[in-house]
């Protein structure tokens, strides 16, 4: 963007109009023929927003600026661009499995190599010289950061064992697609994993809460030579390592810190992969896990429901999930239905620093490259900056309207996505009361004429009131002084 450009928007974020239905007038919206239903009866708790740390942070780690654009509550100047900061609670941290003599794959670049701690099986001692606890610097830099800033959910996640448990050496993938772990490293993997998990609590002092140990395991595209690190576990795999690594866990001392699984690619694949398990092993599994693809594309299915259904009471995280939509309608409609339809108790980012449209801030970590935000950025904060941890999420009629109550702050969130042409949509709301009349909105549009752009509604009454929403947009707006009626 151009300088002058870059300040308005500055002053805009800094120095916000204020204004009642304006945008309406500006540009007339269709009346909606049908009016959103929004329950005070409410279906979870909210756990969060968060982001995996690789593979940015295995270069930007040490970066300061760029871990409170993702974990701070405040602002930040990022090339004489204010920013509201996403206010991220939840951080995945990546255990590598690559390191010195692992058999090397031409086709991944340096900053996916994430290097692990065990570097040989010559001693399982984690002081011994097999272990080298300063091998991942930059990405516990990040970690550490985080936890600073106000981050409370803390997850290791693992894609591949370290390069010399796999069958042909390399942390990429097997030769065939097939599972690439050794079965005689099956006890060295879960003891690894609960031996980093023990390392972050006991060395780092950040409260680890969980362990996740595959990555799409289902897939078959990790094969040698990969892009990435990436290991095939067929479900009757992943059945056998479960219990092994809660043992691990349990003769650590760490019998509070859960198992999730299976981080499969999609919510087809982790009902299949749920399914397939016994009781018994679905007893050891404290949270369900899962990616929102479609090959490359968000997943717009039925399963989303089933799942959510077969899991019962579990907590269940849309624990990945990202596009190439740079505009950030494609995410903010992903987001309402994983709340919606997956019901979903968080929801985490893929790579805030990407390539192209899939980052939310324009990057390569391949050269150091940190860009301008993308407009789903700001679409991101729409949702992040408001809609927060132990807030109730409510039923709404509409899958892309997502609703959530705070009783302790007596606050009343509202977050409407509109993919179409501008309209008013009409909200009635039940269960609820609210003594205030006047709300603040937040708007951000996909053409990036408003980012985040925030101003006052005068005359919002419950039960019911309307709401006009510009085309292609998100629309957020804060009630306060609502109570259970």
């Amino acid at each position: 963007m151009k300088p002058n450009l870059l300040s308005a928007m500055a002053v805009a974020l800094l120095f916000p109009l204020t204004g009642n239905c304006s945008r309406a007038a500006q540009n007339p919206p269709i009346v909606g023929n049908s009016p959103t239903l929004i329950s005070a009866a409410s279906t979870r708790a909210w756990q969060g927003w968060g982001c995996a740390l690789y593979w940015w942070a295995n270069v930007f780690g040490h970066d300061r600026t760029l871990c409170d654009i993702c974990f701070g509550h405040t602002t930040t100047n990022l090339h004489n661009m204010v920013l509201p900061e996403l206010g991220f609670n939840i951080v995945r941290y990546n255990l590598g499995g690559s390191g010195p003599g692992m058999v090397a794959s031409p086709p991944m670049p340096a900053f996916k190599a994430i290097n692990g701690f065990w570097l040989s099986p010559t001693s399982t001692n984690p002081q011994s010289t097999a272990f080298d606890w300063n091998a991942d610097a930059a990405q516990v830099a990040a970690l550490k950061t985080a936890m600073s800033l106000g981050a409370d959910h803390f997850e290791i996640a693992s894609n591949s064992p370290m390069w010399w448990m796999c069958t042909n050496g390399s942390s990429t993938g097997s030769n065939t697609g097939e599972d690439n772990l050794l079965p005689k490293y099956y006890a060295a993997f879960a003891y690894s994993l609960a031996l980093a998990a023990r390392q972050a609590r006991t060395v780092w002092h950040v409260p680890v809460g969980a362990v996740e140990p595959f990555n799409e395991p289902s897939a078959w595209w990790w094969k040698f030579p990969g892009r990435q690190e990436g290991c095939h576990f067929d479900p009757s795999t992943q059945a056998k390592i479960i219990p092994l690594l809660r043992a691990e866990l349990d003769r650590l001392g760490m019998n509070d810190v859960k198992i999730a699984a299976s981080d499969e690619n999609s919510p087809p694949v982790a009902l299949t992969t749920w399914n397939s398990f016994s009781p018994r092993v679905r007893k050891l599994i404290g949270r369900v896990n899962t990616h929102g693809y479609d090959g490359l594309s968000p997943y717009r299915g039925p399963a989303m429901a089933e799942l959510r259904k077969a899991v019962g009471n579990l907590r269940l995280w849309m624990s990945e999930d990202g596009d190439g939509d740079a505009s950030g309608m494609t995410m903010a409609q992903t987001i309402a239905i994983n709340i919606n339809q997956l019901g979903a108790n968080a929801w985490c980012y893929w790579q805030p620093y990407d390539s192209g449209g899939w980052g939310l801030i324009a990057s390569n970590p391949g050269d150091n490259w940190v860009g301008s935000p993308n407009t789903k950025y700001f679409m991101m904060a729409q949702f992040s900056r408001h809609i927060v941890e132990h807030m109730l999420i409510l039923r709404t009629s509409d899958s892309n309207t997502v609703a959530a109550y705070s009783p302790a702050q007596q606050k009343l969130v509202i977050v409407a996505v509109n993919p179409n042409s501008a309209r008013v949509e009409t909200l009635r709301i039940k269960g609820l009361t609210a003594s205030n009349k006047t709300a603040m909105r937040w708007v951000t549009t996909a053409s990036g004429s408003e980012k985040y752009q925030r101003d006052t509604l005068n005359d919002v009454r419950l039960p019911s009131f309307t709401l006009a929403l510009p085309a292609h947009s998100v629309t957020t707006i804060e009630l306060k002084g609502v109570h259970k009626s």
